[in-house]
């Protein structure tokens, strides 16, 4: 079946692609809430410095590198051994973004509590 001149085996993986990309942004969109909530700069005197020159921002860096080599190697290795690369590309974008996110609503959530908690009541920041 043909929508136009595009055929509808194209459709199918462009939307497949996009779910993709979707499940992808959200799984470092997670990673970086997550980073951030483990590495809050709080000694700083201007909003550049607070995000751009903390810790969590070159941590964040390294771990979506990490999460890079996961999600686009796997695929790459599977399509040479003749498996569905794109099934496997979405399989790992599943699993990351649910992981990242398990992660960011059970860890990620007492950090934030102990932030928010030492923040009213004026404390060092000392979360372990």
């Amino acid at each position: 079946k043909h929508y136009g001149t595009v055929p509808q085996i194209y459709l199918k993986a462009l939307q497949t692609a996009v779910i993709i990309q979707i499940l992808i942004v959200s799984a470092y969109s997670v990673e970086g809430l997550w980073i951030n909530i483990l590495a809050p700069k709080f000694d700083w005197d201007n909003e550049v410095k607070a995000i751009k020159q903390g810790t969590g921002s070159l941590l964040a860096m390294l771990v979506g590198l990490g999460l890079g080599l996961v999600l686009y190697i796997t695929p790459i290795i599977f399509t040479m051994l003749g498996i569905n690369g794109l099934l496997i590309l979405l399989l790992n974008s599943i699993v990351v973004l649910t992981i990242m996110s398990l992660i960011l609503f059970t860890n990620g959530k007492k950090k934030y509590e102990k932030i928010a908690i030492m923040i009213l009541s004026n404390k060092k920041y000392n979360v372990k």
